[in-house]
């Protein structure tokens, strides 16, 4: 068995036994709400699956922002879409909700140079940006094929701080490097050779 399947198994299951998942979640919210990510224009999102942070308290705070979550397509594809608020989304592919709505607009028409934040989640994260995914490479794929210029857009790799290692996610050439780690605990810019 590979490391990564290895590592996948293991963080699964430490991240389905974290305590006091509510009040930990909420830190994370707050986190945002405390950082200069709110000054972006665009907040892609995601939606919790499986423990993780559930990002949705966000549209409370924040209901004239522009919120976009993904949508997985065919052949491994993903789009982020826009949503009005958290009750568009619906099961999707691997019952995670997604937006449902084929009206919604799409990131990649939008954009002109707006600032963009990507909240990603993951199994599990390194200080240098590194993360584990489940391993079909839809945001590694996403990313690979966005072409908005980076200087436009900040990737936030969010997870619970049980879920975060000094090193040793390991990385592939495809493999796509977070700028920040957020946990409950505080907001960490990584320690890559991209930033």
């Amino acid at each position: 068995m590979n490391e990564k399947i290895k590592l996948r198994k293991f963080f699964l299951s430490k991240r389905l036994t974290i305590q006091n998942f509510e009040e930990k979640n909420h830190r994370i919210v707050q986190q945002i709400l405390n950082s200069d990510f709110i000054t972006k224009t665009f907040f892609c999102s995601f939606a919790s699956y499986k423990n993780e942070p559930d990002l949705s308290e966000l549209f409370h705070y924040f209901p004239d922002k522009k919120f976009f979550y993904p949508k997985i397509l065919n052949n491994f594809e993903m789009e982020f879409y826009e949503i009005k608020n958290y009750n568009q989304l619906k099961p999707g592919k691997y019952n995670i909700l997604e937006p449902n709505n084929k009206k919604s607009k799409n990131l990649k028409f939008l954009f002109s140079s707006e600032s963009i934040v990507f909240f990603v989640p993951g199994l599990a994260f390194d200080l240098t940006g590194n993360r584990l995914g489940y391993g079909k490479g839809y945001y590694d794929h996403f990313f690979h094929n966005l072409t908005i210029p980076k200087k436009f857009y900040t990737l936030v790799g969010v997870c619970f701080s049980e879920l975060v290692i000094s090193q040793g996610v390991p990385a592939e050439p495809k493999d796509v490097s977070m700028d920040f780690i957020l946990t409950e605990k505080n907001i960490r810019k990584c320690d890559n050779e991209n930033l």
